[in-house]
Order: structure tokens, then sequence, then C-alpha cells
């Protein structure tokens, strides 16, 4: 309940269904149970730019992980923390992040969907902080991870991010590309909105090749 109350928005009952859901499963629960509801609540309080509270959440979840062995749990929590520290110019701390979050998940196996949504995370920050030509890379990476998964929804996000990381790098033809791409996929899956976004991509793309 609180995962969909988060996603409607609804911030405030989100984060009060978490502490029922944390009051529910006790002191005693389980290790990875433990994690879920932290990694959750930290979502909810990044989303109310209320980072030092996000903070101290992720970094319990990523030692309870990392103490367990729950190595997707501990590189999850390390990606999230790139995401935080990047949205408070905390550049080094974001980048050392997302490498450990990356070291993790191939201890964890490389989870191939987690692995393409870190990547999307990866260059959605480094895009807002400048660093254009490595968020192209991270994009292009996502894009690499999710195709072969046949996860649609994700693929059209992953090429529509890739555009606008291209966009925002002035690489204009491979962006008008890419936006063509993801406006293919988004359509396939009923998402008008979205195809709306990369046709805006698209057109930007255009004017300014010209």
């Amino acid at each position: 309940r609180a995962y969909v109350l988060h996603h409607a928005g609804r911030l405030g009952e989100a984060l009060d269904s978490l502490a029922s859901a944390e009051s529910l499963l006790g002191p005693d629960c389980a290790v990875d149970d433990r994690i879920r509801p932290i990694q959750n609540r930290a979502l909810v309080l990044l989303q109310q730019a209320d980072f030092q509270a996000a903070e101290a959440d992720l970094l319990e979840a990523e030692r309870l992980g990392e103490q367990a062995g729950y190595h997707s749990a501990s590189a999850l929590s390390a990606s999230n923390l790139g995401v935080l520290y990047g949205r408070v110019r905390r550049i080094a701390e974001s980048t050392r992040c997302f490498a450990d979050a990356i070291d993790r998940f191939e201890r964890a196996g490389n989870p191939v969907r987690m692995l393409a949504i870190m990547h999307l995370d990866r260059a959605e920050t480094l895009m807002h902080t400048g660093l254009v030509v490595d968020a192209v890379a991270a994009a292009a990476t996502a894009v690499r991870y999710v195709t072969p998964t046949g996860n649609r929804v994700l693929l059209g996000d992953a090429h529509l991010l890739h555009a606008r990381t291209l966009l925002a790098a002035r690489m204009f033809t491979r962006a008008q590309r890419a936006a063509a791409l993801a406006g293919e996929v988004l359509r396939e899956t009923g998402r008008d909105r979205m195809v709306t976004h990369a046709e805006v991509v698209a057109a930007l793309a255009i004017l300014e090749n010209t």
C-alpha cells in the first residue's frame, strides 16, 4: 500500500503505511524484510527533499544488506545514495556510490533488470550534474541491459532517457534517432503521454540540428 501511495504522490500517507509495516514486522523480523520498508521510506523522504533522513535510511539499509550478504539489496541502497548525493551536488560521493553499486550487483550475479534501472538512475543523475557525455554512456548501457529482457515498458524509458542525454550532449542526429525508437516502443505499450515526450525531444533535436 505504501508503494502505491508513494507513486500516487500521497507521500504523507505512504510514510504512515511504512510505519505500520515496520510495526507489524516487529524487531525480530528477517533482515531482508527489515530492509524493504527502510529502502522504501528513504525513497519517499528523497522525494520530499528530506535528504538527511533519506541518507540515514539508505546507509542503514546498505549496512544491513552488506552484513547479511544480500548484495542486491546493498547495491540498490548504494545506487539510491548515488542519486541522493547527485541531487545535493556531492558529485564525488555520487560517483563512488554508483561504482559500489556496480560492484555489488556483480557479486549478486548481475540481475539484469535491477542493473538497467541503476544505470537509468545513474544517467539521469549524471545529466543533471552536467556530466552529459558520461550520462550518454550510462543510458546506452541501460538500453543494452534491458533489450534482451523483453520488458518493453523499461525499454521505452531507456530509449527516451538515451535520447534526452544525447540532446543534452548536443549529439542531435543520434538524439533524433533515439527519440524515434523511444516513440515506437512507448506507442506499443500505450503510453501516449510519454510518446508526446519523445516527439518533443525529437523536434528539439531537429531544431538544434538546423
